[in-house]
């Protein structure tokens, strides 16, 4: 995306530029340092950082920039279309900033993130912002520029060691993904299952296959030997995706996607699904698995992770603005 700087007022002393790669060890100390300040954990890498300098997804449908004050980085922010009407942003500014210097650039930032978007798109536009319900700087300025809380969601969490790990349902037969050829027939069954299991899920939007494997080919935590399939009778009817986003952080196993055809629903393909998943982390020296859930999941995967021995780790709330 081609944007405009943000402009700050002076008396904030903070100024905008274009961030580069150059920027992104220091992007990584502060991201690890707010999110360990609301969350008491981080997850972030510097590939994670980097991906939208470097990709070239990144560099086509995102926009980044870099705060400094006097010279020292004290925050930045992005903005990406997901090539449809959503845009996603992000905002992170040092809580050690006076308030009143927080609550300006915070302003500014999300305005900033306001105007690119429009400037982007001529459809309609709707803005997208997650905060950690501890965050109260953050909620507080999205609050302030009209943001409305959508939805929650948990983060869940298993150690390893010790656990009584869940059984698999008989008949029920898991199966790694065919990801040799990212075109191939096998993951677009991947796709297809993804694609169905989370259509009557919370703000579905239909992605095009090949959007979809790009955007997995260009996310830096993506491993495509964890993809999965369970079968039932030979029949797929369940997908799970796992990923390496909290590799590095905290040696675990990530459950990206993971679902069930409606029509298998209540057949213990979730169950056994996260069944091997605890396995397959264990075998690989993991010490934990985690994943992310709609509070208010229509399916009750809450109550299902929770059966299997996962617990709610912390909260994030996701923000939304239409703007046309």
């Amino acid at each position: 995306m081609k944007t405009q700087l943000p402009t700050f007022p002076d008396s904030t002393g903070v100024t905008a530029y274009a961030a580069t790669i150059e920027d992104a060890p220091e992007m990584l100390e502060l991201a690890r340092r707010v999110e360990t300040e609301t969350t008491g954990e981080t997850s972030y890498t510097l590939e994670e950082i980097s991906a939208p300098l470097t990709s070239e997804s990144g560099r086509r449908d995102t926009s980044v920039v870099v705060l400094r004050r006097d010279g020292v980085l004290v925050g930045f922010v992005d903005i990406t279309h997901d090539n449809t009407e959503r845009y996603y942003i992000g905002v992170t500014i040092d809580h050690a900033l006076p308030r009143s210097v927080y609550d300006a650039v915070a302003a500014e930032s999300i305005a900033w993130c306001e105007r690119s978007a429009l400037a982007d798109s001529d459809g309609p536009v709707r803005l997208k912002e997650y905060a950690a319900e501890t965050d109260e700087p953050l909620r507080t300025a999205l609050a302030a520029a009209g943001f409305a809380e959508a939805r929650g969601f948990y983060e869940m969490h298993i150690d390893l060691d010790g656990a009584q790990l869940p059984s698999r349902s008989p008949g029920v037969v898991v199966r790694r993904v065919d990801t040799s050829d990212l075109g191939g027939d096998d993951v677009r069954l991947a796709h297809h299952l993804v694609t169905e299991t989370f259509r009557d899920h919370y703000d579905f939007i239909e992605r095009p296959f090949e959007k979809w494997v790009e955007r997995h080919r260009d996310n830096a935590g993506s491993d495509f030997n964890s993809w999965w399939i369970a079968e039932v009778d030979g029949e797929p009817v369940g997908v799970r995706i796992d990923n390496s986003r909290y590799l590095d952080s905290h040696n675990a196993a990530y459950v990206a996607n993971l679902g069930t055809l409606r029509s298998a629903r209540g057949r213990g393909v979730a169950s056994t699904l996260l069944a091997h998943a605890f396995e397959h982390a264990t075998s690989q020296g993991r010490d934990a698995v985690k994943l992310h859930v709609d509070a208010e999941s229509p399916t009750g995967a809450t109550r299902l992770y929770e059966s299997v021995g996962m617990r709610r780790n912390h909260v994030d709330h996701e923000w939304q603005k239409v703007l046309r």
